[in-house]
């Protein structure tokens, strides 16, 4: 397949309606939050959880997009039958791991442990920050119960049910940034194709997770920034060519119309920039 021609920054927003998006298992499994501005979060680790899921999912028996972090997944016993089971070395056997391993050609990862040291590591070409949300979110708390009892003895005390709590956010509107660099690409073999599997997981890349403590989440923009020739760009360029602010501070969002966009590209001279979704 062909590498990937050129570096790639990926723009978008996602909204969240009556859903935890992200639970933070330290702090009792609420959204995460930024403590000083009260800003939504999503971990790169969560949104690229939600990657491989989408890939797993639509792109199941292709060869080369099989999946390494996955649940149930031994990884020293992968890297051990893909270094010593296939008479490789180590570059030999990091090479084999991209190739069969679509999540790492794609984000990178630490292949130095297993059997005779590993086989190193590799730098995904692909990327994520943090989404942030535009505004400070409000995190609404409810408690739940089941008809059913967690041990016997809450039957024997006559409990006939079990209390719980959930968390989730009545509306949220986040925004991220995903690079993707072509030089990385060259080195672990991302390829034009694996992009457009990236940027198709991306836009549908919570289309199969709703679950009780994820309602509707959804991304609802993205813009792909293409530096072309020799032109070199800042990354806070960038960030700032997309932005969104409330059309009416005063009212609590609870929709993507109740946002206004602007796309500004005076700042990204000699780049394309083209709206995807």
């Amino acid at each position: 397949m062909e590498t990937l021609k050129n570096t790639h920054y990926l723009i978008g927003f996602l909204a969240v309606k009556d859903s935890n998006p992200n639970g933070d298992p330290d702090m009792k499994n609420l959204p995460r939050v930024d403590n000083y501005t009260g800003q939504g979060l999503i971990s790169d680790v969560a949104q690229k959880r939600a990657v491989r899921d989408y890939v797993m999912e639509h792109m199941q028996g292709k060869p080369g997009y099989e999946i390494l972090e996955c649940s149930g997944t031994v990884k020293n016993a992968i890297i051990t039958e893909a270094k010593e089971g296939g008479g490789r070395d180590a570059d030999g056997a990091r090479e084999f791991m991209c190739k069969k391993y679509f999540d790492v050609r794609t984000f990178g990862a630490v292949l130095s442990t297993g059997g005779s040291g590993g086989c190193g590591k590799v730098w995904g070409p692909a990327q994520f920050t943090l989404a942030r949300s535009i505004d400070p979110i409000h995190i609404q708390q409810m408690a739940i119960t089941t008809q059913t009892v967690a041990a016997e003895s809450q039957v024997k005390n006559s409990s006939t049910s079990t209390m719980g709590r959930k968390y989730a956010i009545p509306f949220g509107f986040y925004k991220f940034t995903v690079s993707v660099h072509k030089s990385r690409a060259e080195v672990s073999g991302f390829s034009e194709e694996d992009y457009k599997v990236l940027r198709e997981a991306i836009v549908g890349m919570y289309s199969n997770r709703m679950s009780s403590s994820k309602g509707i989440i959804g991304v609802t923009h993205l813009w792909d920034c293409v530096p072309t020739g020799a032109a070199s760009l800042s990354l806070w360029a960038i960030e700032n060519a997309v932005t969104a602010k409330l059309k009416d501070p005063k009212i609590p969002a609870r929709n993507v119309d109740d946002y206004e966009i602007t796309v500004d590209t005076s700042g990204l001279r000699g780049a394309a920039f083209d709206r995807i979704v």
